[in-house]
């Protein structure tokens, strides 16, 4: 079987770039590609996706790579251009990990969607989506002979919203990577270069509305009253109406203990979050949850909402604050500072439930739908 997957979207491990759903892409793909030995595979790769990100990506598997230019008029380009190119290839299915399926395509495809919070609240998101809202994403869901969902609380709003049936959709973990080949050289330097001499709490995300940043600098405002000597990072790429979050902060008493890190790299995010105190993730819903995910994985104990998929990663109610109460934020987070046996504790259940997650048994579940097992 030929089968064709739409990477246009995907992570860039030279450059380190790429978000959430580009790094699902990258990772399933790497997997799917290990694991398969039967099926003939064509990637659609950003023009300009470098030979030695393909490299790692493709490790053992030969795989024809097609470059897809973006365009001047996007509407063609992604619907009507890149549809051609799919065509051209003479595909028997082609996976679209990123949410939609070009209008112009309507071969065998299956469809993976990440989550559909824009359609329960809005609000979260910046204005200018209404066609991909109401056309593309609607028809995409229709066409696609497969869905797979990243979670089960993206499959229930999927039910609800689209009405699809049961027996269409089909879930595919995320997982993460955690990188255990960092020198000690390495970890010192990277110590250095953000000054980690006492103790902080860490977030790593989007800076956006969804993210729930402004009750969490709140928290840590008054967390701050019990325990002065602690220090609040943010790290990630600013987004959607950032400017709040900042101005939050710079309102918070004791704000010189908050600390923007802009983006940083996959080595600095983990040392980062394996030398922090907790790690905040207090989203107002989230399609899944990575960063919680990797802080589970390196033994950092968590404070999150429990909202939409974050829900399926957390075993502790403990760990659970209400993301619109400040003072329960700030109450968890307390709780877990002072309290060594919660910690231990959370910790422990943290790592064993995270082990459930891995890229190689997603793709090998891939696998299995792709050949109708």
């Amino acid at each position: 079987m030929k089968i064709g997957i739409d990477c246009r979207k995907i992570f860039d491990p030279i450059k380190n770039t790429g978000a959430g759903v580009e790094r699902y892409t990258f990772n399933l793909v790497k997997n799917l590609l290990e694991l398969d030995e039967e099926n003939e595979y064509v990637l659609f790769v950003p023009n300009k996706y470098p030979k030695e990100a393909i490299d790692i990506l493709i490790s053992k598997k030969q795989v024809k790579i097609v470059k897809v230019k973006k365009g001047q008029i996007p509407f063609f380009s992604r619907h009507l251009f890149f549809a051609i190119k799919l065509y051209k290839e003479k595909l028997d299915l082609t996976l679209f990990p990123a949410n939609v399926i070009p209008l112009g395509y309507s071969k065998r495809s299956y469809l993976f969607i990440h989550d559909l919070i824009i359609y329960k609240n809005p609000e979260w998101f910046p204005a200018g989506q209404f066609f991909v809202k109401k056309i593309v994403v609607p028809m995409s869901i229709k066409r696609a002979d497969k869905i797979l969902a990243i979670s089960q609380s993206t499959k229930t709003d999927m039910q609800n919203l689209f009405t699809v049936e049961d027996k269409k959709i089909e879930i595919i973990y995320p997982s993460v990577d955690v990188y255990p080949e960092i020198s000690e050289e390495q970890i010192q330097k990277i110590k250095g270069k953000f000054y980690l001499e006492k103790r902080y709490l860490f977030f790593v995300g989007t800076l956006e509305p969804r993210k729930n940043l402004v009750n969490t600098i709140k928290a840590f405002k008054k967390l701050l009253e019990d325990i002065p000597d602690i220090d609040l990072y943010i790290a990630g790429h600013v987004g959607w109406h950032y400017e709040k979050i900042v101005m939050a902060a710079k309102k918070a008493r004791g704000k010189t203990n908050i600390k923007f890190l802009g983006p940083v790299t996959n080595r600095e995010k983990m040392v980062l979050m394996k030398n922090a105190s907790a790690f905040l993730f207090l989203s107002f819903e989230e399609g899944f949850g990575m960063p919680v995910l990797e802080a589970m994985k390196i033994g950092v104990p968590v404070v999150t909402s429990g909202k939409g998929g974050l829900a399926e990663l957390i075993t502790d109610e403990r760990q659970i604050a209400d993301p619109k109460n400040v003072f329960d934020i700030y109450k968890k987070i307390k709780n877990l500072l002072i309290d060594q046996e919660l910690r231990k504790n959370i910790i422990e259940k943290q790592r064993k439930w995270a082990d459930n997650f891995s890229w190689r048994n997603s793709a090998k579940k891939l696998l299995k739908i792709i050949q109708g097992q």
